[in-house]
């Protein structure tokens, strides 16, 4: 069950290339839309390192180490849903700033822009949750971050609010590969 909900979720980071690719294509190639199209690829090796980062590398063991592991895999699934579901969202908004990105602002693009990566960020907690019955500060403070980026970025061009919202993912990298460094692998603990 790991091992597929795993496949799934990195289908889908290959959907959110495809898609990225797919908008530079349909763009005229100019050096906003390439940086745009970079952008968009460093946002999704960011999106793979958060969810890989300790508690997606221990995904089976949590499941089988479970009290109940019927439970902890259904429960672990419908947070993939969640994670999953950012990330769709998350594509959606690359291609609209490979598209256009330095269109005018677009309020309800904040919604795919900042959106996406706030539901990943969610889930991915609830899946930490599920995993270490704890969550990590920095998902909680990726999640603040990216609420308090909506008045701040109103009125920015699209590529700067994707910019913002990368910005809020490298920092959850950075958090993250600062507290762990010299600490052994953490053992998963399910509640369930």
């Amino acid at each position: 069950m790991a091992e597929r909900l795993q496949q799934f979720y990195l289908i889908t980071l290959g959907e959110a290339v495809l898609r990225s690719g797919e908008a530079l294509s349909g763009s005229n190639l100019g050096t906003p839309h390439a940086r745009g199209f970079g952008l968009a690829f460093v946002a999704i090796v960011l999106l793979w390192r958060v969810y890989f980062y300790r508690a997606g590398a221990v995904l089976p063991l949590a499941i089988t180490s479970a009290r109940m592991p019927i439970q902890e895999a259904v429960a672990v699934a419908g947070t993939h849903l969640l994670m999953v579901t950012g990330v769709f969202l998350a594509g959606v908004g690359f291609a609209l700033y490979i598209m256009e990105p330095l269109g005018r602002p677009e309020p309800k693009w904040l919604i795919v822009i900042l959106g996406g990566p706030a539901l990943f960020l969610a889930g991915r907690s609830l899946f930490e949750l599920q995993v270490f019955s704890r969550i990590s500060r920095s998902r909680l403070a990726g999640l603040l971050a990216l609420g308090l980026l909506i008045p701040a970025t109103w009125y920015l061009p699209p590529l700067a609010v994707g910019g913002a919202a990368a910005a809020v993912l490298a920092g959850i990298v950075a958090s993250d590969a600062w507290r762990g460094r010299g600490r052994a692998p953490e053992l998963p603990a399910p509640r369930i």
